[in-house]
């Protein structure tokens, strides 16, 4: 029955995956990640969230094993996981592995045209 609320109901992996990462259960968050419960909307939505509330490598990390295609997505405001990741103050391996997944992310500017360079010195 567990299974099948997880496959039936994605919106509640999307729910539980939210508390955990406002909450800070990093492991929580690879659980939930690693049972492939989330569909691509899901890892979009984890892999955002991550780069808010900066998550640990290994999170970042997992999020795009699952869904590699996460770190072009963009957000309302255009913006990228490496702009949320620069504009909350990720670690230098956070930034270097949204970089990795995305070379081409530093050059695209969010809806006020800021890159994700301009968006991590703004946050100085």
């Amino acid at each position: 029955l567990k299974l099948t609320l997880y496959i039936m109901y994605p919106y509640l992996n999307h729910i539980r995956l939210k508390n955990y990462m406002l909450l800070k259960r990093w492991k929580a968050v690879n659980a939930i990640v690693e049972q492939d419960y989330l569909d691509d909307q899901g890892y979009i939505m984890a892999l955002r969230l991550a780069c808010r509330h900066n998550a640990p490598k290994e999170v970042i990390l997992k999020v795009l094993e699952y869904c590699p295609e996460s770190a072009k997505a963009t957000d309302r405001n255009k913006r990228l996981p490496l702009h949320t990741a620069a504009r909350n103050g990720a670690s230098p391996e956070v930034i270097r592995i949204l970089f990795k997944a995305y070379p081409l992310a530093i050059t695209k500017v969010d809806d006020i045209g800021m890159t994700p360079l301009l968006c991590s010195y703004n946050r100085r």
